[in-house]
């Protein structure tokens, strides 16, 4: 029993040392094992990290680019508010002063409009004078008129009193002619030379010499320097006198006049009162 014992502890023992062996190389197995699994652990671990790094990076990187942007975008929207509201403030500025502007264009329009209505009515009032003065200085005009027509039909009249006139005088009066022209100014030297000159002086007269006949002997007139037949000057003067009277009674002509259809009017109606006013002056004074 004893051997049997001993062998049995024997094999036990060698089943031990079996078993530990095989538990050491299957513990070693499994250290291997899991040295290698904790190797490819560590190392993907390890890639892991460095992805997870990498990623860490690119997510700074792109948070940082990312606020970098957002600071942007957020200064050109503050840069873009501060241009907005200084636009905004031009704007109402500018607005205020149209409007100042306006009101005082408004100011200067009416202050026009008030003095170009002053100055029509004083326009309007000057006309008025203007008219009348105007119908005045025709009437005046006309009856002037007039007084000369009269005087140049008492001159013709006059002149052919005188050419039918004869009269006796002394035998040195024969073969007299005219006397010569004179103008104004020398009529003036004669006056002075002639003030203090005595008249009415006698003249004896011999009957038996006898007496001669002389009529009236008109002279030339000076009229700007050229002597002129005193007929023909009453001629011409009588045809400048009946061209006025006919203008005198037509009246101005709108196309004539560039004062107006107003004055036009104005001196058409004086004249043809004052046409009126020396008809009846004349007829007054002279009869029917």
């Amino acid at each position: 029993n004893r051997s049997e014992m001993v062998t049995f502890y024997k094999g036990i023992d060698d089943k031990f040392s079996n078993f530990y062996q095989e538990f050491k190389k299957d513990s070693n197995h499994l250290v291997a094992h899991h040295a290698s699994l904790m190797k490819d652990i560590r190392r993907d671990y390890t890639e892991e990290m460095n992805t997870n790094k990498s990623l860490r990076d690119e997510i700074t990187k792109f948070q940082r680019s990312t606020e970098h942007f957002s600071a942007e975008i957020a200064e050109g929207l503050r840069s873009e508010s501060r241009r907005m509201d200084a636009i905004h403030k031009e704007i109402l500025q500018d607005s205020d002063e149209q409007k100042k502007r306006r009101k005082k264009d408004r100011a200067g329009v009416e202050l026009e409009l008030n003095d170009m209505r002053r100055q029509v009515g004083i326009g309007e009032e000057t006309a008025k004078e203007v008219r009348i003065n105007v119908e005045f200085l025709s009437r005046i005009i006309g009856l002037v008129l007039e007084g000369e027509r009269l005087s140049s039909a008492m001159f013709v009249q006059d002149f052919a009193d005188k050419s039918a006139e004869r009269w006796l005088s002394l035998p040195s009066e024969q073969g007299r002619r005219a006397t010569a022209p004179l103008s104004v100014e020398a009529l003036e030297q004669q006056r002075h030379r002639e003030a203090f000159r005595k008249g009415g002086d006698l003249v004896a007269i011999d009957w038996r010499k006898g007496l001669v006949t002389s009529d009236y002997l008109p002279g030339q007139v000076a009229y700007q320097g050229i002597a002129y037949e005193r007929r023909d000057l009453m001629l011409l003067h009588h045809k400048l006198l009946h061209k006025a009277h006919s203008a005198l009674m037509k009246g101005p002509s709108s196309e004539k006049v560039g004062s107006g259809p107003s004055v036009a009017g104005a001196i058409g109606s004086g004249l043809a009162g004052a046409s009126a006013a020396a008809a009846a002056a004349t007829t007054s004074v002279l009869g029917p």
